[in-house]
């Protein structure tokens, strides 16, 4: 019985002081949502831009993100709303697979001084795995 109440006494220490066996709860995930109207208005956030304007500022975004924390979002959202025209649509995929693409160039010219085809493998692989947000495809 002593044993029992000794084992009791330690475990409920250890979960009190957090040196349980659980793992610690998953970081929040960071989702930047992009609303797209059907007249070609986005809305990102705070910000109302067009659809010419989408790329600079989803790029600008993603880059303030990694210089201020080393990390950047975990993904990229769209939604449509209303009737948006199929080239509305395609404008608004084309400025976030462009901004994706210069925030990689810019992120491997920072850290490896080359672009990303020219870094070798297995850094390609970690830029990859640090960086889904860069590689997302995105869907109508």
């Amino acid at each position: 019985m002593f044993r029992y109440a000794a084992f009791c006494f330690i475990t409920l220490l250890l979960v009190v002081k957090g040196f349980s066996n659980d793992r610690s709860p998953a970081p929040p995930v960071k989702i930047i949502t992009i609303t797209v109207n059907a007249n070609g208005t986005v809305y990102m956030g705070t910000d109302t831009i067009g659809t010419d304007q989408l790329a600079t500022t989803l790029h600008e975004r993603l880059w303030r993100s990694y210089l201020g924390n080393d990390k950047m979002y975990d993904s990229i959202k769209i939604e449509w709303s209303g009737e948006v025209l199929m080239g509305v649509k395609g404008a608004a995929l084309d400025a976030v697979q462009l901004a994706q693409q210069n925030t990689l160039k810019d992120l491997c010219l920072q850290k490896y001084k080359r672009l990303f085809e020219a870094i070798g493998s297995r850094q390609q692989k970690r830029i990859r795995k640090q960086f889904p947000v860069l590689f997302q495809k995105m869907q109508w």
